[in-house]
């Protein structure tokens, strides 16, 4: 039994007893420790650019973990005519896959991206509901720091422009009594 479960020892934990000593694996070695203790693996690919070899083999090493994993592909130029090809390979080493693009994403995608973290590991469900409640209260406050910047801004230009013909009216009259 121990010589089976030995066989079955992840493979970011396996690399890192491997290597740790190494110092031409010193970064592989850094970014494989939280893999080797279970992290999860947010996995992030510009879509508009074709898919290389390179990107297929890191697919499958992360594949090969076994850790919870997720794929956002972000077409970053608009152009999608390599989507499709991101698309059906990442579903063959992600649990899940989404198009996201956060320069352009509303707070629906925010959360919606959210909402699928949470789904990524049952036993994250409780830390990823914080998180989303902790995002939506500083969304709502961002927007009313925001509105309140805006009217700001607003009465002080409104206020500018009526300080403005206060004065123009007051030059008018100068001007008539002189």
């Amino acid at each position: 039994m121990q010589q089976h479960s030995a066989q079955k020892r992840h493979p970011a934990h396996a690399f890192v007893e491997a290597f740790r000593e190494d110092p031409e694996h010193h970064h592989d070695v850094e970014l494989l420790i939280p893999l080797a203790a279970g992290a999860g693996i947010i996995y992030v690919v510009d879509g508009s650019r074709p898919m290389r070899k390179n990107d297929v083999c890191e697919m499958e090493i992360l594949r090969m973990t076994g850790n919870p994993r997720m794929a956002l592909i972000n077409p970053k130029e608009g152009d999608d005519s390599f989507l499709q090809t991101w698309k059906e390979n990442c579903a063959k080493s992600f649990n899940l896959t989404r198009i996201f693009n956060a320069h352009h994403a509303s707070f629906v995608e925010r959360m919606a991206l959210l909402e699928s973290l949470k789904r990524m590991h049952q036993d994250w469900e409780p830390a990823m509901l914080r998180a989303v409640g902790i995002f939506e209260r500083d969304w709502k406050k961002g927007f009313l720091i925001r509105l309140k910047s805006s009217a700001t801004a607003s009465l002080k230009h409104s206020n500018f422009r009526l300080r403005c013909s206060l004065r123009r009216e007051r030059m008018k009259q100068f001007c008539a009594q002189n």
